[in-house]
């Protein structure tokens, strides 16, 4: 399975074939942070830039990589990339400390990536943001940076034009260009809270700042609403505005929905119809129509807890598509004509020569579902992680059955999964002499489904006597998240949609327990984690008793509850007392300047060894290996050997690698 190690059990199945699952992009091996869209040698392509530091080429059709990476200097930190053109040849242009741009005219015909070639910056700090356009007649790339300025580049010499454009009274985080009354423009977004107007041939501010934003703003894009140029930008206030460019005023609502910092933002007209795509840091894209500030469709999710970092837009074969870049190095595709992922999870053939089967996309490994998964010390998988787990397919008289992993989309992110089959007849008709706390009784001509035995759960405990009412809410809300499942439907042998799937009949196989802490969470946040822990208990054995769950995966369930729920207070006070003790330090984020990094490294480290006065992390990734943080002794009491960390590490000229943030904590 991607993302663990594992070897094969008597179930493995040698063959190079099987259920095909088009991939994600990205993913483990290939990080992916920003993308933007574009057309390489007639073909819709997804570019894309990582914490490697490695630009890559994906054919948007397949969603397979094209020709090795685009290799250049490594950047301190990915903020920008943009696709653009250079003598009507499409190029890549990263924006980092330098703009480094790359010819892909021919990309992947050869083993050879085409040379990268750098337009120094010559500025203090880092480059945020870079989009590309033309100004009389010459391709060009603006930039927005850490030192406040909108700069202008000619692409085909690196110098550039005119002269920094100041006005922002702080960084400048997005940048996009357009036309305006014949004359090119830039519209830049900051941490000033405003959203300004360039004129690029004269090199200076159009206009009045554009403000109502509270807080700042990250994300900025363009486009034409019934004939008028606009812009639309999003930021830490969680709101999109959208911006008549040429009367300099907000038009339309103020658009609310998002609950967290909204990233990234794309305009776009399919059919002729705008709408706006935004993707925040409540781990959702959402889609807007432009025109009346409304939200079309449920929020794009796919079960993912870190936040959407870029989003971009394109047409393949005519037809609408968003590519969304999340933080655990994904980009995933959505289709906008059904409002439903693409891609992983997207079965492209009906597997009906292996059933009960999963192929890893990156190997081609085939595993036979139906027996037991070890890993190398002979262990088996009960619990199944769907952060290393895609969709699979599998074969049944019944396509209405052909479900194989169902995800729960919620803001806890919580997941069950289910494996397929007929109607299950070890499934116990709930009745009112079986349940008199309820008094819930099925029709006998019913199938038993996951929607109605959860739906007898809550029966069940709104009239538990013993429950208050706000236990009972907590609950309900973590419960309800199973009913809300979207799973992959196969409606015959070649196509697949994604869709709501209350009906699904099957065996309960287990459920994915949440385990980890957010150190910026709220009393109320941990509240619910402890319910979603009490829930997962009493649901255990609410289903074993009615012959759902078999005794010995009921007790599991119920074992894994418990030690959720009592992990978590221990969790919480050992993790904030880790950030509190990095934010002491004079390495931490808000103590250090972007020049003075020269290195950074960020992702998931275990806690191998606890000592009296130390804690020791090892890593996955190259650097580093291991890492010892000094802490009291009495810290290292609390913390349990094993649990995972989110952290950020930078190295400096004079101290090395150092701890400089942390996050979630997984026990």
């Amino acid at each position: 399975m991607p993302g663990y190690p594992h070897s094969e059990s008597d179930g493995f199945v040698p063959l190079p074939f099987g259920a095909q699952i088009v991939p994600a992009l990205g993913g483990p091996g290939a990080p992916v942070y920003v993308v933007d869209c574009g057309l390489v040698d007639g073909r819709p392509v997804v570019i894309s830039d990582g914490p490697d530091h490695l630009v890559r080429v994906w054919d948007l059709a397949s969603h397979r990589q094209i020709g090795p990476p685009l290799e250049g200097e490594s950047p301190i930190s990915v903020w920008s990339l943009a696709f653009g053109t250079l003598d009507g040849r499409p190029v890549a242009v990263r924006g980092h400390g330098d703009l480094t741009i790359w010819e892909l005219t021919g990309h992947g015909r050869t083993d050879r990536p085409a040379e990268p070639r750098y337009i120094r910056y010559n500025a203090r700090g880092s480059i945020y943001a870079v989009a590309c356009g033309v100004l009389d007649g010459r391709s060009i790339a603006v930039t927005g940076a850490y030192d406040k300025t909108v700069r202008v580049w000619d692409l085909a010499d690196g110098t550039p034009v005119g002269t920094p454009m100041t006005g922002h009274e702080s960084v400048v985080r997005a940048v996009a260009v357009d036309v305006l009354a014949r004359r090119t423009i830039a519209v830049t977004a900051g941490e000033d809270n405003t959203v300004r107007v360039w004129d690029l041939s004269k090199g200076r501010q159009h206009g009045r700042p554009l403000t109502g934003h509270t807080e700042p703003v990250w994300a900025v894009a363009v486009g034409m609403l019934d004939g008028r140029p606009v812009a639309v930008s999003g930021g830490d206030d969680h709101t999109l505005r959208l911006w008549d460019l040429p009367d300099g005023r907000q038009i339309g609502p103020t658009m609310t929905g998002h609950t967290g910092r909204i990233r990234s933002v794309a305009f776009a007209a399919p059919d002729g119809v705008p709408i706006i795509i935004s993707g925040s840091s409540d781990y959702s894209v959402r889609v807007w129509d432009a025109r009346t500030g409304e939200q079309r469709g449920m929020p794009l999710t796919d079960g993912r807890t870190l936040g959407i970092e870029s989003v971009a837009y394109s047409l393949l074969g005519g037809r609408p598509r968003v590519v969304a870049a999340d933080g655990y190095g994904f980009a995933r595709v959505w289709n906008l004509d059904a409002h439903r992922a693409m891609g992983a999870g997207s079965p492209t053939r009906f597997a009906a020569e292996l059933p009960g089967t999963w192929t890893d996309p990156d190997s081609g490994d085939v595993y036979d579902l139906t027996g037991p998964l070890v890993d190398d010390e002979g262990s088996e998988w009960k619990y199944v992680d769907f952060d290393g787990f895609e969709p699979l397919v599998t074969d049944t008289d019944d396509p209405r059955l052909g479900l194989s992993v169902v995800f729960a989309h919620d803001e806890w992110g919580f997941s069950d999964i289910v494996t397929p089959g007929p109607p299950v007849p070890a499934f116990t008709r709930i009745t009112a002499e079986e349940c008199p706390s309820c008094g819930h009784a099925a029709d006998p001509d019913d199938e038993v489904t996951i929607d109605t035995a959860l739906i007898g759960f809550l029966n069940c405990l709104r009239h538990d006597p013993t429950m208050t009412d706000e236990t009972y809410r907590e609950m309900e809300g973590a419960t309800k998240s199973l009913r809300n499942s979207a799973g992959w439907y196969l409606e015959d042998g070649t196509k697949s949609t994604v869709e709501k799937l209350p009906d699904h009949m099957g065996e309960f196989l287990g459920l994915w327990m949440p385990r980890s802490i957010s150190l910026g969470s709220d009393d109320d946040e941990d509240r619910k984690m402890e319910a979603i822990g009490q829930m997962v208990v009493r649901l255990a054995g609410w289903l074993g008793e009615r012959g759902h769950l078999s005794a010995a995966a009921s007790t599991a369930m119920a074992a894994e509850g418990r030690e959720a729920a009592r992990d978590l207070p221990a969790g919480k006070s050992a993790g904030r007392a880790l950030k509190r003790l990095i934010a002491d330090s004079p390495y931490a984020f808000h103590n250090l300047e972007p020049a003075e990094i020269i290195d950074e490294w960020m992702g998931d480290m275990t806690i191998t060894k606890i000592g009296r006065g130390s804690l020791r992390f090892t890593g996955y990734d190259d650097p580093p290996q291991d890492m010892t943080l000094p802490v009291p002794a009495e810290l290292g009491d609390q913390i349990g050997s094993g649990w995972t960390v989110w952290v950020r590490l930078v190295r400096t000229e004079s101290a090395g690698w150092q701890f400089n943030q942390i996050g979630t904590v997984f026990t």
